[in-house]
């Protein structure tokens, strides 16, 4: 009997979603309240115990759900303004006096650009790789392995460039710090540097990365290869299903 790929068994165990209902949305920004808001204090904590801001309503919002336990465990967005908006990217708006105009116009007349943002998985389920984890902390999360808790970031980033490819975005940006991009560039992505350095709760700077002429055969192993095509498969079953792409405004 053939094994079961990395990817498919991956998506046994965890299923990647497309914020679509209200709900939804609301599991979206709960898990970034307890990222952003009560671990790190990067943003102020809300009464509501939801974090949002105004880039959410021209967002593509994905979830990622452990199944067994059917907890949504982590989160990420796709930021495509709209052409009727005067909406701008996160980036531009913050960051653009450290933006390289000679490189970033020639990716703005070349199509629509999105921004991937907000990523956060739950503390609980980050620290079991940690010492300092309690067992008792957690209930059926604790079944995860290893291979699981190093995937789950990863189907969230390959979440963002699958929605960009589907949107046919020309391009996507990110902020990030030398470590992330340095574990982005390990998977196999191609990133370019679009800023200066930009002191943001560390030293970071504005990327971009092709996600027009991405191939999944670009990824450094065929684990990686199988992990995204089974999430775009997952996400363009969606879509398929769904006005999402219509929403946008």
């Amino acid at each position: 009997m053939e094994s079961m790929s990395v990817g498919a068994e991956f998506m046994r165990t965890f299923d990647v979603q497309l914020a679509q209902s209200q709900k939804q949305k609301d599991a979206v920004f709960y898990i970034r309240h307890q990222v952003y808001c009560d671990e790190l204090s990067w943003e102020a904590r809300q009464q509501t115990q939801l974090e949002r801001d105004e880039y959410d309503n021209h967002s593509i919002h994905c979830l990622l759900q452990h199944k067994p336990s059917k907890q949504y465990v982590g989160c990420i967005r796709l930021i495509i303004p709209s052409p009727h908006s005067s909406l701008t990217l996160p980036s531009q708006d913050q960051y653009g006096g450290y933006l390289k105009t000679s490189l970033l116009l020639p990716l703005l007349q070349s199509g629509t650009l999105s921004e991937c943002s907000r990523l956060a998985l739950l503390p609980e389920v980050r620290r079991q790789n940690n010492n300092s984890y309690r067992r008792g902390e957690a209930s059926t999360l604790l079944q995860l392995t290893h291979q699981h808790t190093q995937l789950m970031s990863v189907s969230l980033y390959f979440c963002c460039i699958a929605l960009a490819k589907a949107h046919q975005c020309r391009g996507t940006l990110l902020l990030a710090n030398s470590k992330l991009t340095k574990h982005l560039k390990m998977l196999g992505l191609t990133l370019t540097r679009l800023s200066e350095d930009i002191e943001h709760r560390g030293c970071r700077a504005v990327y971009h990365f092709d996600t027009h002429e991405f191939k999944a055969q670009q990824l450094r192993s065929d684990v990686l290869s199988d992990l995204y095509q089974a999430v775009e498969r997952r996400l363009s079953q969606q879509l398929n299903n769904t006005e999402l792409a219509c929403e946008l405004s």
